[in-house]
């Protein structure tokens, strides 16, 4: 695993301890090895599938920012039911788009609600090929 971050991860992860209810670690280091590195165990597997990443359940943005960071080439969908949830991954979304020119951009997008009723009558163009997540509620 990585010792130094991007540094837009490192943003992220201070946003992410600083906004109450995003997350109940409060320590850098145990966040540092539970959103990120934790979410950077998927990339061996998600680099065998081409094509969109959609995170289901983003919460606080993990495992979609980190996977974006590594994947910059790829479209990574965050998707949350909680409106303040999703109004800091918007927020997050759009800081991610200004930085450095120079450096890669994360391309993402974030999605309000629940997956299944924005795809199930979308075409097969817009699922994505990978889905990922870290925790998700019973569908029962």
């Amino acid at each position: 695993m990585p010792t130094e971050l991007d540094p837009r991860l490192e943003r992220w992860l201070d946003a992410l301890l600083d906004t109450p209810g995003l997350t109940a670690i409060r320590e850098r280091e145990q966040a540092r090895r539970e959103h990120v590195l934790d979410s950077l165990q998927a990339v061996p597997f998600v680099e065998h599938f081409e094509g969109p990443i959609a995170d289901v359940g983003s919460g606080g943005g993990a495992p979609g920012i980190p996977l974006a960071a590594v994947f910059p080439e790829r479209t990574v969908t965050l998707i949350e039911s909680q409106a303040r949830k999703v109004r800091f991954l918007e927020r997050w979304s759009g800081a991610c788009r200004s930085f450095d020119p120079v450096a890669p951009r994360f391309s993402s997008s974030v999605r309000s609600g629940r997956i299944w009723p924005g795809w199930r009558n979308g075409s097969a163009a817009e699922c994505p090929s990978r889905i990922q997540s870290k925790a998700l509620e019973s569908a029962d």
